[in-house]
């Protein structure tokens, strides 16, 4: 195994870490033929941490760019999280465009859950009432509340939500 060594952002700050990298043949991916690949090993010394273990199909990219792209990754994922808990998570795509087109479309919705927790753009919402919870205007919270919005009850003893009572002024 090649060995190299970087700096990466673990944990929330920076730290050295030991990369390894040696070429494979992936089998089992087309009949009697094998794929080449690389495998690159991640480890962080001084912390009780697994190694990570990236698979590279891409031989003529170095191991160090592919350690440092993948973890520029890790920026995005809690607006993947965020996105998922919207329902919005389930996307399978059925043509290139739609493949093209669902990031931005994921960005956009997050982008709205910014403004309406900055006030850029005022929409009423019902309060949680949470009083362990002071802040009623994070993303998270603001996400809380439009699913609690738009929620249908399930029981017609239980008094109107939000959402509906504006419905029923409207009409």
């Amino acid at each position: 195994m090649r060995r190299q060594r970087t700096v990466l952002q673990v944990r929330g700050r920076e730290r050295g870490v030991a990369v390894c990298d040696t070429e494979i043949l992936l089998r089992g991916g087309w009949p009697h033929r094998a794929l080449p690949a690389r495998v690159v090993r991640v480890t962080v010394p001084g912390l009780h941490l697994s190694p990570w273990y990236l698979l590279c199909t891409d031989l003529t990219l170095d191991p160090l760019e592919a350690v440092h792209t993948y973890a520029g990754r890790f920026q995005i994922e809690v607006n993947f999280d965020e996105i998922k808990e919207l329902g919005l998570g389930h996307y399978q795509g059925r043509s290139g465009q739609g493949v093209r087109r669902w990031p931005l479309f994921l960005c956009v919705a997050h982008l709205l859950l910014k403004f309406l927790a900055t006030g850029a753009l005022p929409v009423p919402l019902p309060a949680l009432n949470w009083s362990w919870y002071q802040c009623e205007n994070s993303v998270g919270q603001v996400r809380r509340r439009l699913i609690e919005l738009c929620r249908p009850r399930i029981s017609r003893d239980k008094p109107y939500t939000f959402c509906e009572q504006e419905l029923a002024k409207a009409a």
